[in-house]
């Protein structure tokens, strides 16, 4: 076991300890609204298919944006890397268990998925997960509140019977916490896309807009918290930006759903222990948040409102991409307390952010790379 800060297991000995490590903490007192969190990065699907660079480096960072601002616990967020379809099982089986142990608490599952996927099933090393037994088990799983978000070639077609809806508007209404019942299902793609990754992002491209949201990029009317709405929102604008010219073609997020309830689902909010960095609205421009050479987030200020990321204390280097060029600061943040930035923080460079990573293959199309999750093996259907 190593020593994440969820439970993380290698998949040879997820299933005989993922059932006695949760049942053990299974008559702890819940707290009202209780999350959960299924989390499953695979860079290997079935043998005819290359391998990934970043789905389970992915699933790492939603991880961790659960863990900082979306409000679940440690206890409760269980991460799968290079697992298979008997994991996924004990996963789900275990997640079940506890939630039936509270019966009459509300209780929202979260699960994400990022590999590759033949349009019909997930691939978990070699192994298949028809869409329809995975929205079977979630549906049935208990929880009051359903959460997909699946980054994989042709994930729309996990939509189902209802249809994919390709549209930037999220038309929800559903409670704000935990009061809707019912499921959604977010997909990186439409049915008949191919999903990608970026090099110089350093994950997949619907995956980094959808980490970046949740810290608070995708905060539209700056309340400091981030809902459903407002997250597909922001992950369908910036994803199909990013990638509407790489050879591989625009990609279009997609949803469905099927809810019950008013308002909406907040999933992440931007106040809290977390150090704050703000980007005030006379400060425009496309910024790159990077801790060492990892991509953080992403934050456009297009001069609407300011906007903030509720990010863990530390040193960050910012890229400013402008129309007058590029600029970098280097700033520092400490939990609970807001830095401002301003326009003396930053100096003129010459540096991109493929220069910064290190990248050999770069894209002729500014940051993104481009190449599909499952290659020119992807059959269509």
């Amino acid at each position: 076991m190593s020593a994440h800060l969820s439970l993380t297991v290698s998949a040879e000995v997820l299933p005989a300890l993922v059932a006695p490590l949760l049942s053990a903490t299974v008559c702890a007192a819940e707290p009202e609204g209780s999350r959960y969190a299924i989390l499953v990065g695979n860079d290997v699907g079935l043998p005819v298919r290359p391998a990934l660079r970043y789905a389970a480096s992915d699933a790492r960072k939603m991880r961790d944006v659960l863990l900082r601002v979306g409000g679940f616990a440690e206890k409760d967020v269980l991460l799968l890397e290079e697992g298979s379809a008997s994991d996924l099982e004990a996963a789900l089986g275990a997640v079940e268990r506890r939630i039936a142990a509270v019966p009459g608490k509300a209780a929202l599952l979260l699960f994400y998925f990022s590999g590759h996927s033949d349009g019909s099933a997930l691939e978990l090393d070699g192994d298949r997960v028809p869409f329809a037994d995975l929205r079977r088990r979630l549906d049935e799983s208990g929880a009051t509140l359903r959460i997909a978000f699946i980054d994989a070639c042709l994930s729309g077609q996990m939509i189902g019977v209802r249809g994919a809806t390709l549209e930037p508007a999220f038309e929800i209404d559903a409670s704000e916490g935990l009061g809707a019942e019912g499921t959604v299902v977010v997909s990186s793609t439409s049915a008949t896309e191919m999903a990608q990754e970026s090099a110089e992002l350093g994950g997949g491209v619907f995956t980094h807009h959808l980490v970046s949201g949740l810290y608070g990029a995708a905060d539209e009317d700056g309340d400091l918290k981030v809902s459903l709405r407002e997250l597909y929102r922001h992950a369908y604008g910036r994803t199909l930006g990013a990638t509407a010219r790489t050879l591989t073609g625009p990609q279009h997020p997609a949803y469905g759903f099927a809810l019950e309830g008013k308002g909406d689902i907040v999933l992440s909010q931007v106040a809290g222990r977390s150090g704050r960095l703000q980007f005030p609205v006379g400060l425009p421009g496309s910024y790159f948040v990077l801790s060492g050479n990892d991509v953080v987030a992403q934050v456009d200020q297009a001069g609407e409102h300011d906007r903030s990321l509720a990010l863990p204390a530390g040193s960050y280097v910012l890229l400013r991409r402008m129309d007058q060029g590029l600029a970098q600061a280097r700033v520092a943040l400490a939990d609970g307390r807001t830095r401002t930035l301003e326009e003396k923080d930053f100096s003129p460079t010459t540096v991109t952010l493929a220069d910064r990573r290190g990248n050999e293959n770069r894209s002729p199309n500014g940051l993104v790379g481009y190449y599909a999750l499952s290659g020119w093996f992807m059959p269509e259907k």
